[in-house]
């Protein structure tokens, strides 16, 4: 499989101290899904020994990418996340819980990382490229939220601080309202976009962040891939333009995506109250409104 590479040595310390940006060829000797990779993370299966030693190594390295982000103010939600499970004719059949495993933030980390790696040499070479921006939250929303912390006897402290920010919703962990209070919290915040101007990634406490790693699904990764690899000195104009309306197609999809899930959600209730075999969840109530 044709690819292009992002080469990093980093430390123990999870700092970069070496990049190269290669074209490659890439042939994969096991082919593992997230499940068959946590397999071996939690020592339930063996694929060989060299590629378990990989693994192992690999996901220590996350966990420091992972907590260096932390120190830095980096924003984990965590939040229990919902999947439809549709049958024939795209009927729904089930409501399952997605499960986030360690597999999942081993990808997650060096994605991350090999994003801010092209960041910083777009930034050297002083060209101009799409960046992947995520603007600071609304500080009334966030005066707000913590008022509600505080008659709940929660200390937020200043959540307009991005460390302490991260430092309170760390510290949920467990509690009752924890869910409540990170709903809230992403609530406060902006939606992230694309710019040409590189102000940074709130949410992910990066200086520099270009998104890279999906170029069939996403188009600014395919600008950045030209831009790295080709050389391209691309219109700044054509750029804005860009980066605008790919923004705009974003939201779109999301937007999209929510509804449709939402949709069927609805019609999986529906199903069970007109055949009266209706199901129990558990659920938390995360608002009240008027």
């Amino acid at each position: 499989r044709f690819a292009v590479s992002v080469f990093a040595v980093l430390d123990s310390s999870g700092h970069i101290r070496d990049t190269r940006f290669e074209r490659t060829e890439i042939r994969s000797r096991h082919k593992l899904s997230y499940e068959e990779a946590q397999a071996v993370l939690d020592k339930k299966t063996s694929i060989d020994p060299e590629t378990d030693d990989a693994l192992h190594a690999l996901a220590a390295l996350a966990e420091t990418l992972r907590e260096k982000r932390k120190r830095r103010g980096s924003l984990d939600f965590d939040l229990p996340e919902a999947r439809v499970v549709l049958g024939e004719k795209g009927k729904p059949i089930s409501i399952l819980q997605i499960q986030r495993l360690e597999s999942h933030r081993l990808v997650e980390a060096f994605m991350l990382l090999a994003n801010e790696a092209v960041a910083k040499e777009i930034k050297r070479r002083r060209v101009k490229a799409i960046h992947r921006v995520h603007d600071k939250p609304d500080t009334e929303k966030l005066d707000d939220l913590r008022a509600r912390a505080a008659l709940m006897g929660l200390r937020a402290g200043n959540l307009a601080d991005q460390k302490q920010a991260g430092k309170f919703l760390a510290g949920l962990k467990g509690h009752l309202l924890a869910d409540v209070f990170r709903i809230g919290y992403l609530r406060c915040m902006k939606r992230a976009c694309y710019s040409t101007e590189p102000i940074g990634h709130y949410g992910l406490a990066k200086d520099d962040y270009v998104h890279f790693t999906s170029p069939i699904r996403r188009y600014a990764d395919l600008i950045v891939h030209r831009i790295v690899y080709q050389h391209a000195k691309l219109d700044d104009t054509a750029l804005a333009t860009a980066a605008d309306h790919i923004s705009l197609t974003e939201r779109n999809s999301a937007d999209a995506e929510i509804d449709s899930k939402i949709i069927k959600l609805l019609t999986h209730l529906q199903r069970q109250l007109d055949r009266k075999k209706p199901e129990t969840y558990t659920a938390m109530v995360t608002d009240v409104r008027h």
